[in-house]
């Protein structure tokens, strides 16, 4: 799934993958049933391109690996474990990758389907991935995800049948048989993963929330940290607090954009041996299962050992601790031909001084943002200071003590 997201919108992609908290969520949404088989099939490693490690970027926390297909002619895509292999329209035209299937995705506002497409070979660095199936077209311009990537992503089946550690830190991904001789995993906390059928055999966990457990998809396609539908929050005893701090959030969907408000519940999370201190973001955008974003998963060394159905999670803080996602107190989107305010931290400055959600952004940082280019520098930049829109300019710098309250 493509879900984004720490600064309060959330953007749920009608191509494949999941869904965040960000006042500017990313992230894309997972494919029903239908053509599943299709993507949940075959995704060969060759074991002599192994061991492999890759060197990634992480524009607007999203990781980025180069890729190939047969050829030495290489693209910036995403690495989402929340989806299925995603390739562009033209992708798809100059490779001329088969279609050999459809497949229906669930996005914000209704239900879109694309085509599975038959694809020969994945390549990363070194490493080689035969016959794995991919989704197409990929993400338009009005999705913020096209700023960081206009190609695709590497997804959850061309992953499966090999080691993936993550190193958020170092910006690399190693690749591997197993487990064996490879660092951040004796001593760190081990977490029983499930494929998911029909996401291309996307990893799921169970975590200890409350007085029970509740399932969340591992997503690294979302920049965000941990979402859960508010419903299944009352299941395990977890209520949501009045006084809950709260983002809220414009959706770009299938359908249209929706708004709606992702409070947030200070809990504690029991992974067996280990506890930690977490917020989770109730949201009702979140269909049958929660959601564990980048925010999080970069706080540890992540090891997805598919094989064996494991995921190893190495805390990079000496004492185990786990930062809370950094809330900005306004963030920007781009709803196809204006630049407009998608993610608003309640009583932040924003929020105080007036700012409202689809109000037309003129400048960010004093900078005028009247271009989807312009946009995208800004969408994948560093955090910005300020919003202007005709009614003056805004602070949308980061907000201190966010979850402090609720």
């Amino acid at each position: 799934m493509l879900v984004a997201g720490i600064g309060g919108a959330v953007v749920l992609l009608a191509a494949c993958s999941s869904s965040s908290t960000s006042t500017e969520a990313s992230s894309s949404a997972a494919p029903s049933a239908s053509g599943s088989a299709a993507a949940d099939a075959l995704g060969v490693i060759d074991p002599l391109t192994l061991p492999v490690t890759i060197p990634f970027t992480a524009p607007a926390n999203h990781i980025v690996v180069d890729t190939g297909f047969g050829t030495a002619e290489t693209f910036p895509m995403m690495l989402d474990t929340g989806a299925p292999l995603n390739v562009s329209a033209d992708l798809v035209k100059q490779f001329a990758f088969p279609v050999i299937d459809t497949m229906d995705a669930a996005a914000a506002g209704g239900t879109v389907t694309s085509d599975v497409v038959g694809v020969d070979k994945v390549t990363l660095g070194g490493l080689s991935v035969a016959q794995v199936a991919g989704i197409s077209p990929w993400v338009d311009e009005a999705n913020p995800l096209s700023c960081i990537t206009e190609n695709g992503l590497v997804g959850a089946n061309v992953m499966k049948n090999a080691v993936w550690q993550i190193d958020y830190q170092a910006k690399t991904v190693t690749v591997t048989a197993s487990t064996d001789g490879i660092d951040h995993v004796t001593g760190a906390i081990p977490v029983p993963i499930q494929a998911i059928q029909g996401i291309g055999g996307s990893p799921a966990v169970a975590f200890g929330v409350g007085d029970d457990g509740l399932g969340f998809l591992v997503d690294t396609g979302s920049d965000g940290g941990i979402l859960t539908a508010p419903k299944d929050l009352a299941k395990v005893g977890v209520d949501v607090p009045k006084a809950a701090p709260v983002i809220k959030s414009r959706v770009a969907g299938a359908a249209g954009s929706v708004d709606f408000d992702i409070p947030y519940v200070n809990t504690t999370i029991d992974l067996g041996t280990t506890k930690i201190d977490y917020p989770i973001g109730a949201a009702d955008v979140v269909a049958g299962i929660g959601n564990i974003g980048n925010a999080f998963l970069s706080q540890f060394v992540v090891t997805f050992d598919f094989p064996n159905n494991t995921m190893y999670l190495d805390p990079i803080s000496g004492d185990g601790t786990v930062a809370n996602p950094p809330i900005p107190g306004a963030s920007v989107g781009w709803d196809g031909t204006t630049a407009i305010v998608r993610g608003l931290a309640v009583g932040s400055a924003a929020d105080q001084a007036g700012l409202k959600l689809g109000d037309i952004v003129t400048e960010v940082d004093g900078t005028p943002i009247t271009t989807r280019d312009q946009f995208c520098a800004t969408f994948t930049g560093p955090q910005i200071s300020t919003i202007t829109t005709k009614a003056g300019t805004f602070d949308a710098g980061l907000v201190d003590n966010f979850f402090t309250t609720g």
